[in-house]
């Protein structure tokens, strides 16, 4: 989706930094410079917009209006079709109605479930079976549970021992996945080049991605810089946004090394349709295609995993 070309147009994306599937297999996209989340209907050639505006907003702006964003980074949607978005600067968590999006105009206003003290959170999970949301706070080192999003209490479930390469600790770490059926946690822990899986109620982590001495590199048994694009399938093989490598990696449960599925095994970016720069956010749809929020070069691309043997 989008030309490819930056730009505020609704044909157009502004390094986009994650995407969303609802379940008619509407892509919903945090169009993260433009500060707006737009809906991508399948064959559309522009995005409906959805929240959010070209200009922005914090402070006491936020009152005056309540669409307005900061850098929306993250995106999530629960059973009940409602968008949760990281509001990355207003350092908050808002959520939207989108059947709203057939009686309402846009853009729509949301509420706020969650507000942080800084603006540090960079990506978010939401457990669709609880309501329970996952926080990866970069500043802090650390994820933190929010229990069915209360605003009150929370839990540190993996880190929070400062910023550092022990398997108890992370540095700047960008995303986190939950596996929702033993509530393992992973984590791309971004700036120690791996991911890290910790298993619940565990006070160290395991290295499941990446080398030991968490350097960086393009090899295949190395990352460089992952980010926010992190999942785990149901046999736990992992996919992986390596963002400085220009690719995404397939790794498989206790694999010594990853395999590039799509973009750069060298670690070229490039704006070639099978090229990525600085690829962020990661889905799949239901009959396994990938989508990669590809950041730099302001679009999202559609990847067809089974024709190309994965």
């Amino acid at each position: 989706m989008s030309n490819g070309t930056s730009g505020t147009l609704l044909s157009q994306l502004w390094q986009p930094g994650d995407l969303e599937i609802d379940q008619h297999q509407n892509l919903y996209i945090a169009d993260t410079f433009n500060t707006r989340i737009v809906k991508w209907s399948q064959g559309a050639t522009q995005g409906e917009l959805v929240t959010g505006s070209n200009f922005i907003g914090n402070g006491p702006s936020l009152l005056n209006y309540p669409y307005v964003l900061y850098y929306p980074s993250n995106l999530r949607i629960d059973l009940n079709d409602q968008l949760y978005v990281l509001d990355k600067y207003d350092a908050r968590i808002l959520r939207f109605n989108l059947s709203d999006l057939s009686t309402l105009p846009a853009p729509l206003n949301g509420t706020t479930i969650l507000s942080f003290t800084d603006d540090q959170c960079m990506s978010m999970y939401l457990n669709k079976q609880t309501g329970d949301i996952y926080v990866c706070e970069q500043s802090n080192a650390r994820i933190v549970l929010w229990k069915q999003g209360n605003s009150r209490d929370y839990v540190v479930v993996a880190g929070g021992n400062g910023n550092g390469g022990n398997q108890n600790q992370f540095n700047q770490p960008s995303g986190v996945y939950v596996d929702e059926r033993t509530l393992t946690v992973y984590i791309a822990d971004t700036y120690n080049n791996r991911i890290q899986k910790w298993l619940e109620n565990s006070t160290t982590g395991i290295t499941v991605a990446g080398v030991e001495d968490i350097s960086s590199g393009t090899q295949q048994n190395r990352l460089q810089q992952p980010r926010s694009g992190l999942i785990v399938d149901q046999e736990g093989n992992l996919y992986i946004s390596d963002t400085n490598n220009q690719r995404i990696q397939q790794w498989l449960v206790n694999a010594a090394e990853g395999r590039t599925i799509v973009g750069s095994e060298d670690g070229i970016s490039g704006v070639d349709s099978n090229k990525l720069n600085t690829p962020m956010g990661i889905r799949f749809d239901w009959q396994y295609n990938l989508y990669v929020a590809d950041s730099v070069n302001n679009r999202v691309q559609k990847f067809n995993l089974i024709d190309n043997g994965c």
